[in-house]
């Protein structure tokens, strides 16, 4: 049979109060009645003696000082340094003819990354070629000039001339050759050049495919390589903790979805902005990475040490009840009478919670029950 509509269901919950209250409130000549708690306000619960001492145990303990919790584990990235890194980008403009590397590959300083083919190069190598020629050519006629001179059959001042024209073309063939020299790549061909490593490491990003059209003005570099003996974690604090967090502190550092990856760290920079939108603090922790544990673009949990220098008010974590909106706990005015205080909460573990405002050190709270006392007050309201 369906419930009337007439009459409201009484909740599980309720009905489980009920009648733990009444098997507290049993007379001796074996009768029960069923006893609510009395709502002596509308933040108040009184409870008789013979519910405080029914099945449903009311466990008060006194508010404790002590200690800040630890900060909570954070989220952080691993990174490359940016003093160990370096970006290669295209010197000139043209189009990928081949890849020599992969992500993650191990390369040697010099050794070749990407094969470009760049019509430009050409042009680059004709222009130090005929710089050369132009400087054999002016260095014969100046070493004809000076036999003539010496035969008085040419003037001095052709000499001049020829010397001054071949120290123009010297200093044409060297610009050239610095020009060419300064693009750091190692022509293949007539029109195709490698790009080469700039330092011994591991290529940590890797963007060129074959076909692409590159040229220098890019934003993105085709290939980076990082030295990865040393890398850099890069934590998302929030700003209320943020101010607890000092340079040279120590930091533990986590592998995430079971990895079993644990290396310590030290805090390198803590920001002095809120990135605008995450809204979170970055902190970077620097670790020394030679057994390759860390690897970039991982994400990791960090867990900061030595931040638990003030003292705050502490209740279990089983005091601490919400009524949907707000946090609230059950402080004890007198024997069997409890206010239900909201209270504003700080960091918490398994079995703690700090409380930032509405305790006083002074007074006790409801560890055991908080839950009944809570639906007590809805009921009534």
């Amino acid at each position: 049979m369906q419930p009337s509509r007439l009459f409201p269901v009484m909740p599980a919950w309720a009905s489980c109060f009920l009648a733990l209250c009444a098997l507290g409130c049993q007379e001796p000549s074996g009768k029960s009645e069923a006893v609510a708690p009395q709502i002596a306000s509308e933040e108040t619960v009184r409870l008789s003696s013979a519910q405080l001492d029914g099945p449903v145990k009311f466990q008060v303990a006194p508010v404790t000082v002590q200690s800040a919790l630890p900060l909570p584990p954070v989220t952080g990235r691993v990174t490359t340094v940016a003093t160990l890194t370096s970006p290669t980008f295209a010197p000139l403009s043209g189009r990928v003819a081949s890849v020599a590397v992969r992500l993650g590959s191990k390369v040697e300083k010099g050794e070749c990354l990407v094969e470009i083919r760049a019509a430009e190069l050409s042009t680059l190598r004709r222009d130090v070629e005929s710089a050369r020629l132009a400087v054999q050519t002016k260095q014969a006629l100046v070493e004809r000039l000076e036999q003539l001179v010496a035969s008085r059959i040419a003037a001095e001042s052709d000499l001049l001339v020829a010397r001054s024209e071949l120290k123009e073309a010297r200093l044409a063939a060297t610009t050239a050759a610095e020009r060419l020299a300064a693009l750091a790549l190692e022509p293949s061909g007539q029109t195709t050049y490698w790009l080469k490593a700039a330092r011994a490491g591991t290529v940590v990003a890797l963007s060129a495919v074959p076909g692409q059209h590159v040229a220098p003005e890019d934003a993105a570099p085709l290939v980076v390589i990082a030295d990865l003996d040393q890398v850099l974690v890069e934590a998302d604090v929030a700003p209320r903790d943020a101010g607890e967090i000092v340079i040279g502190q120590t930091a533990q550092i986590l592998g995430t979805s079971g990895a079993s990856v644990k290396v310590e760290g030290r805090v390198e920079s803590v920001s002095e902005v809120v990135d605008p939108v995450r809204q979170v603090v970055p902190v970077r922790i620097a670790v020394q990475n030679e057994a390759r544990v860390l690897r970039p673009n991982a994400f990791v949990n960090v867990v900061f040490e030595g931040t638990r220098n003030r003292e705050v008010v502490i209740v279990p974590s089983a005091a601490v009840v919400s009524d949907g909106a707000r946090a609230v706990v059950f402080v004890e005015r007198e024997p069997g009478v409890f206010e239900r205080r909201t209270v504003e909460l700080g960091r918490r573990t398994r079995d703690a919670v700090e409380v930032i405002s509405g305790l006083l050190p002074v007074e006790r709270v409801v560890t055991s029950g908080a839950l009944l006392l809570l639906n007590a007050l809805d009921m009534n309201h």
